[in-house]
């Protein structure tokens, strides 16, 4: 009981009952969702009061968008009727869906298409985005798209989370006894223009990591609407941690210390508002924890802001 985290949603700078109604305070004037009180603590309304001197840290992680990952593949002159094959692998990363499944650890999905030459590049690389795009999953879905520029092939992600691992274009040669083992010619590889990225505290963040859309949450007549993720909102996290005395004969032992972990999504609109006010009690600042890495894959230390 000493030991938990809660998560809280801010969509508003007023707070609201569980039908969506405003609360009023005596006087009939609307009582603020977050505020300072005086630089001495920062109140939530429906998670609690962090008193100045027991708030250890707080971390932000901004909101970045998502971005779908595009690369493309020149298509180079072959003779006509020659067998060119492309060959695509796209993989996932920060999910897991069942029709990437394979013998490796990686949930990828390789793509392999032949075709005969025409003899001429801008054909040839037509020939290859129409295949893809008429290619789909059971579920229906395509991988991903094509299209086709001059002999310059672009290729797609169709979500955010998918990654183009590897493009190679190649020739089939003669087809010997053993027809395993064609003569394969290396002709081409595909490089990314567009780096893909997840984001962080978009629709498809929020779906599917802080409330998922389940009956219970969306009906019309669920509890803490007022805490339901807006589509298009755009949030960024802040994660209070907040530490106490539990007092005499606690369960904490050895230190007697409670320990919880708080943490909040807020609105865009809502963001600039939030954190002035949870600045007013944070002597140290926030560390706000940066969305890129450095050039070696490592994280970045945390930026101070202050007020």
């Amino acid at each position: 009981m000493f030991l938990y985290t809660t998560t809280t949603v801010i969509n508003a700078v007023n707070a609201v009952d569980v039908l969506g109604n405003a609360l009023l305070d005596n006087a009939g004037a609307p009582i603020a969702r977050y505020k300072d009180n005086d630089g001495k603590s920062f109140s939530v309304i429906g998670t609690g009061t962090f008193l100045k001197e027991e708030i250890e840290s707080v971390y932000k992680r901004a909101y970045t968008a998502g971005v779908k990952e595009q690369a493309t593949l020149s298509v180079t002159q072959q003779t006509v009727g020659s067998i060119l094959r492309l060959t695509i692998v796209v993989k996932l990363v920060g999910a897991a869906q069942s029709d990437y499944v394979n013998f490796t650890y990686d949930f990828k999905q390789p793509l392999t298409i032949d075709i005969a030459s025409t003899g001429v590049a801008a054909d040839d690389a037509a020939e290859f985005a129409k295949a893809i795009n008429k290619i789909k999953t059971e579920y229906g879905r395509s991988l991903f798209t094509a299209s086709a520029a001059g002999a310059e092939v672009t290729f797609s992600a169709r979500t955010n989370d998918q990654r183009f691992k590897s493009i190679v274009l190649e020739k089939i040669g003669a087809v010997p006894l053993n027809t395993l083992t064609p003569e394969i010619t290396f002709i081409a590889k595909g490089t990314v223009t567009v780096p893909g990225n997840n984001g962080f505290g978009d629709d498809a963040w929020m779906l599917k990591s802080v409330m998922l859309p389940t009956y219970e949450n969306t009906r019309h007549f669920g509890i803490i609407k007022d805490e339901r993720p807006i589509l298009g909102g755009n949030y960024s996290q802040y994660t209070l941690k907040y530490v106490t005395e539990s007092g005499e004969g606690g369960v904490c032992l050895p230190y007697n210390k409670s320990v919880t972990t708080h943490v909040f999504w807020v609105a865009a609109d809502q963001d600039a508002a939030f954190e002035a006010a949870l600045l007013e009690v944070l002597p140290d600042g926030i560390i706000e924890i940066p969305t890129e890495l450095n050039s070696d894959g490592t994280a970045k230390d945390g930026v101070v802001k202050k007020k």
